[in-house]
């Protein structure tokens, strides 16, 4: 499909998407003028051996980004960047001198990050005074002194560890420009590059609109030349198939191909916005069916070329008239692309350095721009519209395609049903602490967040720029990076036509409707002044079945949670009617998705549980009390399985009481006297598995090593080996005749869990330990999820609850008489959270 190139310039005429138009000029001309900059005046510098592997420069770096997010005005900028400046050669006279050797990440291996910065905390003794530091002083630090406020963010980083105290990764670029330097000019051409080299590689809209959180890891640990050999050769019209960029990630040991990441092909098409335009999404409408987005783009960018050249008078027009816009282009967000040093409240650089930045970085593009023929810029200038257009009319489209479907909605019969259908966003909402704001919302219609400390969140960039704005309001050393989280996704993400689920803890559902009318901020209402509107159109009180385990955040996507969406059409919507689209009989399928959303576990980690399980038969999950061995192991069943397949799914607890007669088969009493065979939990479970080899089932053993195992399994103890799971293996029972034998079918799974702070661990023999594959689970305290599932305590407890019981439980591993199979695990809070007393908490 090719665009029709009239019609666009209408519509270009027409100033209706002028907006569009703006930002997405000056967002080329942050790029191009950023890659010219660079280009001509290029410096290599390695993030990971510069600066992630020397832990006293990453201390460095995160204590300037962490104290001092501004650059101040007048005398006291002078000051920073002579303490700056200070500061740095201390922590470098530190490796030169030999007091800190360690060059690496992995602190663990040398006894801690204390251990390492142990010469750093006991030469600030020795830190020279700043002249003029009272000048620094802000309300979140009061130090007495430079050296004082250095040491107490030293304790920060030993308490809490680099990765809680960190920046992200703009913050921290603005001050790897004093790494290695020795006067304040050459510390001034650094950040002039580094300006540049921000500009040039994350300013395109794909890379501040989420993909930021892929490409930022990359620009994060690759050398700075890497990218810039690769933008010379995209500039001079080289391809990412014969320039690929080989970048590097945080844990990476290897570069890998990342050129098919969209902010990458973003880059690479405002380099060459000449020839084709650049790919996003929005490109999809124009691709052929089966064709590739390289060669839509490159086929549209022929067809502009074509048309253009056939129309000389409408090239000579649209030149002149890029020309102009360029010269008028804003972003349509108040913030500058590459973070200034200042700037004051509409985005607009103030501090005179930045201001020469600027201009500087204009004219590179400009001189660019008019070195090239009126053909490549009204072809930039058409593939611009292209974009600016599409967004501008699939935003109004999906507009009122949504409204029509509130409509629907309204007059449909089975009203509601389809707020919850596969593929539409659903939202999992927290009206207030403890849903104390419930009523409010229920009656206005809306949904409504707190965090009055902020003002219009629509004005914010990115979630950084809200996450700053939160720490300028708290104490400087917090962070409350989950509420940046909420806020921004409230504020930017949440769109008309939305589900949004009402939550009170981690298993009641108040209320399920559809957005009416995206973020907007009421300056009138004192606590929750940012809003939604929305149509509630059911409202009481629903407990999930699988309870606790909605999460415990203000707000959070729950689109891939189908299991549960299922249960709640039905339930809620359906009444279990037979009739209607889902059956009172059908299993919910299950997915990693599903799996993932309630557990504390990496994704890599549960797939390899499924995988070994899959190929052993028998799995064990082995860890300390409260790591939820038993709620893993169902979840683990369920994604074996596909489905939430209950009847597929066995659980029975081994104690000292449980027999061979339970578990296999035995003789027990009958009512009316004497005695019959009854068959027990594993042979009813193996024969039903037989009639249906189609299908996975899962016997789980809770507490397995709590019973007499050789007793118990008898000479079943064979049968469950992997490759005895066959006809000709079977075995005579001990009670009862059966004709074939007996024998346990491919299709079942044994799940067991055993508790390593018990010591009948002892009474595990060797003949069971060879025929289970083990897995330990650890405590989630570190992990990313459990932080989510505190989201609604304050910032300093979170924080606390995750240092103090990690540090807790590495006094418990490393004590002789313990060990880390008695570590506590992150369950004892999954399980009163949903009955604390927020407000509470939070005095």
């Amino acid at each position: 499909m090719t665009p029709d190139y009239r019609d666009l310039i209408g519509q270009l005429d027409s100033g209706e998407y002028e907006t569009g138009m703006s930002h997405n000029l000056a967002t080329l001309e942050a790029v191009v003028g950023g890659t010219e900059l660079v280009l001509q005046a290029p410096f290599d510098f390695d993030p990971r051996k510069s600066y992630w592997h020397r832990p006293e420069r990453r201390f460095y770096v995160q204590y300037f980004a962490n104290r001092f997010r501004r650059w101040p005005k007048g005398e006291a900028g002078d000051v920073l960047a002579d303490f700056a400046l200070t500061a740095s050669r201390f922590v470098d006279a530190l490796r030169s001198s030999g007091r800190i050797e360690y060059f690496g990440v992995n602190y663990d291996e040398v006894g801690g990050v204390s251990v390492v910065l142990n010469p750093l905390r006991a030469a600030l003794a020795d830190f020279p005074k700043v002249a003029g530091w009272s000048e620094l002083r802000t309300k979140a630090d009061q130090s007495a002194s430079a050296a004082q406020s250095l040491r107490l963010f030293l304790d920060n980083v030993e308490s809490e560890g680099f990765d809680e105290v960190s920046k992200g990764l703009q913050p921290s670029m603005r001050w790897f420009s004093f790494l290695g330097v020795q006067s304040i000019e050459e510390a001034k051409t650094r950040q002039a590059f580094f300006y540049a080299y921000s500009n040039a590689i994350s300013a395109t809209n794909s890379y501040r609109h989420g993909g930021s959180q892929v490409l930022g890891p990359m620009i994060g640990n690759t050398a700075t030349g890497i990218f810039i050999d690769a933008i010379r050769e995209w500039r001079d019209g080289r391809s990412l198939q014969d320039v690929p960029l080989m970048a590097m990630g945080r844990g990476h040991h290897t570069p890998i191909n990342v050129s098919e990441y969209n902010p990458v092909r973003e880059l690479w098409g405002h380099l060459n916005l000449a020839d084709e335009p650049f790919y996003n999404n929005r490109v999809e409408s124009y691709r052929d069916e089966g064709e590739s987005a390289q060669k839509a783009t490159a086929r549209i960018g022929k067809a502009t070329k074509q048309w253009l050249a056939q129309h000389p008078q409408t090239v000579s027009q649209l030149s002149e008239q890029f020309l102009t816009r360029l010269g008028k282009a804003k972003r349509s967000s108040p913030r500058p692309f590459a973070f200034a040093r200042r700037y004051d409240d509409k985005g607009r650089t103030t501090d005179p350095f930045d201001v020469e930045l600027e201009k500087r970085l204009k004219a590179a593009a400009r001189d660019r721009f008019a070195g090239r023929s009126d053909l490549d810029r009204a072809s930039m200038l058409l593939h611009l519209a292209m974009d600016s257009l599409m967004y501008g009319a699939s935003k109004a489209g999906r507009t009122a395609r949504q409204v029509s479907d509130i409509s629907e909605t309204h007059s449909e019969p089975g009203k509601g049903v389809e707020l919850l259908e596969q593929g539409r966003r659903v939202w999992l909402f927290s009206p207030g602490s403890g849903a104390n704001h419930w009523s409010e919302d229920k009656e206005n219609k809306t949904a409504s967040i707190g965090w009055s400390v902020l003002d219009d969140l629509s004005n914010f960039e990115s979630r950084d720029s809200i996450l700053e704005a939160l720490q300028e309001s708290e104490d400087s050393d917090a962070k409350p990076s989950n509420q940046a989280h909420v806020c921004w996704q409230f504020s930017h993400e949440i769109e008309v036509g939305d589900t949004i689920v009402a939550r009170r803890g981690r298993s009641v559902i108040l209320g399920i409707g559809q957005v009416t009318k995206a973020y907007y901020h009421d300056a009138e209402v004192e606590n929750y002044s940012h809003l939604i509107d929305v149509d509630w159109q059911w409202d009481g009180s629903y407990t999930i079945r699988d309870k606790n385990t909605l999460p415990i955040k203000t707000l959070v996507d729950g689109s891939a949670r189908t299991a549960l969406w299922r249960e709640v059409r039905q339930e809620i919507f359906d009444g279990g009617d037979p009739g209607n689209d889902v059956q009172p009989d059908e299993v919910p399928p299950y997915s990693i998705s599903d799996a993932m959303a309630d557990l504390f576990y990496e994704n890599d980690f549960v797939v390899r549980a499924k995988e070994l399980l899959v190929r052993k038969k028998n799995l064990i999950l082995q860890g300390p009390p409260g790591v939820g061995k038993t709620f893993f192991a169902q979840r683990l069943a369920y994604l074996l399985m596909g489905e939430q397949a209950n009847d597929r799914l066995e659980i029975v607890q081994f104690h000292q009481a449980y027999t061979y007669e339970h578990f296999v088969r035995g003789f027990v009493p009958k009512e009316n006297g004497g005695f019959g065979v009854r068959n027990g939990t594993l042979y009813k479970l193996a024969e039903t598995a037989k009639a249906d080899p189609e299908n996975a089932y899962v016997l789980i053993i809770d507490e397995i090593n709590r019973g007499n195992l050789s007793k118990i399994f008898g000479e079943t103890m064979m049968l469950i080996e992997a490759d005895k799971r066959d006809q000709k293996w079977a075995v005579q029972l001990g009670y009862g005749d059966d004709a074939e034998g007996f024998y346990l079918p491919e299709n079942l799974h044994v799940i067991g869990t055993m508790n390593t702070a018990d010591r009948s661990l002892a009474l595990v023999d060797y003949a069971l330990r060879r025929r289970f594959v083990f897995m330990h689970l650890a405590p989630g305290f570190e992990h990313p999820h459990f932080r989510e599932h505190l989201a609604d305590l304050p910032t300093e407890m979170i924080a606390r609850i995750r240092s103090s019981m990690s540090n807790l439980n590495k006094m418990i591993a490393e004590d002789l008489d313990l060990g880390g199979g008695f570590e506590i695990g992150h369950s004892y809070y999954c399980e009163v959270m949903e009955n604390m007393d927020m407000k509470r908490m939070k005095s």
